[in-house]
């Protein structure tokens, strides 16, 4: 089996779990096609299903279905707080369209 490539970007992220009535925000480290690594300051739970908007352009983005597998707290001001998720599905749309839906975003998921 072969790995997946990682990319070390560094781009705005937009993240909702099943729980949440907003979109929270944060910064990918760490982007591949089976999944990325995202740091923000209010971590989701493991085993949380998620939608991920990652902005690649200023209006198209990576749009992403998956779980949590990992979280890691804060560790001073040089580890900021992280998480990494597994991506089921993916897909490259337009931002705007999709930040501005509700709650049914997640339903699939």
């Amino acid at each position: 089996m072969q790995s997946s490539r990682c990319f070390q970007l560094r781009l705005p992220v937009w993240f909702r779990t099943s729980r949440d009535a907003e979109w929270r925000t944060g910064l990918s480290h760490c982007v591949s096609t089976t999944g990325a690594v995202i740091e923000c300051d209010d971590l989701p739970s493991v085993f949380d299903a998620i939608v991920v908007i990652i902005a690649l352009t200023e209006t198209g983005c990576l749009v992403g279905r998956g779980r949590v597998v990992r979280t890691q707290r804060s560790v001073g001001a040089d580890i900021p707080a992280s998480f990494a998720i597994a991506i089921d599905h993916y897909a490259l749309q337009h931002c705007e369209p999709i930040l501005s839906r509700s709650r049914p975003a997640l339903h699939g998921c």
